[in-house]
């Protein structure tokens, strides 16, 4: 760590970094590092935006430059950074899920019709096991936005203790009562997404106690 780059384990050295202004710490990102001319043809925008893309993974990951003393903001920004990335790994999983539910439901139907038209079920069938992934993980992406919504409010409402009342938020969830498999799903897939921003939310509001253990 040194006074122009204090990032522990010098982490985000590849894209932005932390200086020291007058005592307080300041993110500069990777592309205020360039020369003032860069940006001026197609290449240079291309660069640009790799390194913006950079900044933004360096803060969405699981342990994001955040040195000793570092502001509030930077700490919410951190948390909003992941929650994006988690809400969106949940809603690609969700994608690849439909895809295979619906080549099953075309086989379904392909075998359904080489047997003469469809077949009256006995009974409730328990619900196809990619549709149950569905629910958990639909249920997970819309877990993460809500939780999105909720630390841009308290950042608003109190910029300096944003991820403190966030936090309180979390704990104080109620939790849902399954019904039957898909609703059981829908709840599994929201309370592992709130323990997940719970552990996350510790390690952000103390990384310097993670850095000692």
């Amino acid at each position: 760590m040194d006074g122009d780059n204090p990032t522990p384990n010098n982490q985000g050295a590849r894209g932005g970094r932390w200086v020291s202004d007058g005592g307080r710490l300041e993110w500069v990102p990777a592309r205020d590092h360039l020369p003032p001319s860069t940006g001026d043809d197609e290449a240079d925008a291309a660069t640009l935006a790799d390194l913006d893309a950079l900044d933004e993974a360096t803060w969405a990951s699981d342990a994001p430059p955040l040195p000793q003393g570092a502001p509030e903001t930077a700490r919410v920004r951190a948390a909003l950074a992941w929650l994006r990335r988690m809400r969106d790994t949940e809603r690609e999983i969700v994608g690849e899920l439909a895809l295979i539910e619906r080549d099953q439901l075309r086989q379904q139907d392909a075998l359904q019709q080489e047997m003469g038209g469809p077949r009256r079920a006995r009974g409730p069938q328990p619900p196809n096991p990619v549709t149950v992934q569905l629910a958990e993980h639909g249920a997970g992406a819309d877990w993460y936005e809500s939780a999105i919504t909720a630390l841009e409010e308290e950042a608003d409402r109190s910029p300096g203790r944003a991820l403190v009342e966030w936090y309180l938020w979390l704990t104080t969830l109620p939790t849902p009562t399954p019904t039957d498999p898909l609703a059981s799903a829908r709840a599994q897939g929201a309370t592992d997404a709130r323990r997940r921003a719970m552990r996350h939310a510790e390690h952000l509001a103390l990384p310097e106690m993670d850095d000692d253990e």
